[in-house]
């Protein structure tokens, strides 16, 4: 799928806590989505990069309605430039997503622009659908910030594609994370969403 501007992260926004009143079906559940999205870009050190960033977001919802997080992202298809952050209510990782009903929102800033994910279970919370979008600030070229720390601003437009999104029972276990404040998502000039396949869930 295609969109208009993006580099991977995501989930989050207010440091509201997790919502207690979760609805029934939607507790101790885990829903993973994974997504690539591709962007040139030139780096602050003058280097040139295709951009291509794999994530995999895990969610897990408690059975007393809280949201535990793993972000596991890979820069360019290398091991090397590979990293893992978790992290449970009230942390990074996770203080910044929110159940809205059986809708799971989250926003992450970039240097510049910013990145908005929404995930929308079924009556039973049996399968789920995902949409991803990206949007720049004030019209400037997104910036972010690679695994390997060098800092890097958009040369041509994204891609977006997600993969299949998978809403199960499970209970993963996680390590802290590290609490850091994010802004609310501002606005978006392009957007994609994909329909994840319909995917049981197992006990």
């Amino acid at each position: 799928m295609r969109a208009g501007i993006g580099a991977a992260l995501l989930l989050v926004a207010s440091a509201v806590p997790a919502v207690a009143a979760a609805p029934p079906e939607l507790l101790n559940k885990t829903v993973q989505v994974r997504y690539t999205v591709t962007m040139p870009g030139r780096g602050d050190d003058g280097s040139t990069v295709p951009g291509v960033r794999n994530t995999t977001r895990t969610i897990y919802i408690s059975s007393a309605g809280r949201l535990f997080a793993r972000r596991d992202r890979t820069d360019g298809g290398r091991a090397q430039n590979s990293d893992r952050k978790d992290g449970g209510p009230g942390e990074m990782i996770a203080s910044t997503l929110r159940l809205q009903g059986r809708r799971l929102v989250g926003n992450a800033p970039f240097i510049s622009g910013a990145a908005h994910m929404e995930i929308d279970f079924d009556s039973s919370a049996s399968s789920c659908t995902a949409s991803l979008m990206m949007g720049r600030d004030s019209g400037r070229a997104i910036r972010w910030k690679g695994v390997n720390g060098v800092s890097y601003t958009q040369t041509a437009p994204p891609t977006i594609r997600m993969s299949r999104a998978r809403s199960r029972q499970a209970i993963p276990s996680h390590s802290s994370g590290q609490v850091r404040p994010l802004p609310a998502f501002a606005g978006s000039s392009a957007r994609t969403r994909q329909r994840a396949p319909r995917s049981p869930c197992t006990s």
